[in-house]
């Protein structure tokens, strides 16, 4: 699972992570707020070293065939 932490050629004892890796060509206000609040959870989870939010994966409610 990924933890949206940037990686370093050297070892870190601290991080910085990111939420939409976008920042370069939208400015630091650019945000995807479709995935803003899962990423949050990773991150927040990564930083406590232990689940404090639980996150799901494979939840689009969206289908798009066509009916029989």
């Amino acid at each position: 699972m990924k933890d949206y932490r940037l990686q370093f050629k050297t070892p870190r004892d601290h991080y910085m992570f990111t939420l939409t890796n976008i920042e370069h060509s939208h400015g630091s206000s650019a945000t995807n707020l479709g995935l803003s609040v899962q990423r949050n959870q990773c991150i927040v989870n990564t930083i406590a070293g232990k689940e404090i939010y639980p996150v799901s994966f494979n939840t689009t409610f969206q289908q798009f065939d066509l009916p029989e």
